[in-house]
């Protein structure tokens, strides 16, 4: 299992947990694959890990909170760069931490989902964002506290899993 081909074979081998990652790589060198197949069979069984994540109601709901949040957070973060406020900027703190943390905490596994469900709103309203006195990216203010409150719900989640 050497070589620049088996190589990429071992980084998506790194997608799996590692116990599951030494058997999954020692049954590829008993079998003999080539490192193309090997490839393959290892992005299929991560495919398949994390396609079944989502047979539990948790990480929808995970990514329906995400994007509700960041369309109103977004629309928050705009008031506030029309007017600067002190207790909007608390709220849209606090906010973007309590989205951020919910969203880790009801499903850490996918919080790569909730965090495309986050993004996909931005980008479209950062392509449609047309207010000639203000940057596109004052629609932004909350992702700091939001990804702070994610850090904090996904390290929260693992303890408490234990």
């Amino acid at each position: 299992m050497t070589g620049p081909a088996w190589k990429s074979v071992a980084i998506a081998a790194t997608l799996l947990a590692p116990t599951e990652r030494e058997a999954v790589l020692g049954d590829l060198i008993e079998c003999g694959e080539s490192a193309w197949q090997g490839l393959c069979d290892v992005c299929g069984l991560v495919i398949r890990r994390e396609i079944s994540l989502f047979r539990s109601w948790r990480p929808w709901v995970a990514s329906c909170i995400a994007t509700y949040a960041s369309f109103m957070l977004m629309g928050l973060s705009v008031s506030i760069c029309l007017r600067w406020n002190l207790l909007a900027m608390l709220e849209l703190s606090l906010g973007g931490w309590a989205a951020g943390y919910t969203v880790a905490r009801i499903s850490r596994p996918t919080l790569w989902a909730s965090m495309i469900g986050t993004f996909i709103p931005c980008l479209l309203c950062l392509s449609s964002f047309r207010v000639p006195s203000l940057s596109r990216y004052c629609l932004l203010l909350f992702l700091i506290p939001a990804l702070y409150g994610a850090v904090k719900g996904a390290k929260c989640h693992s303890v408490s899993s234990r």
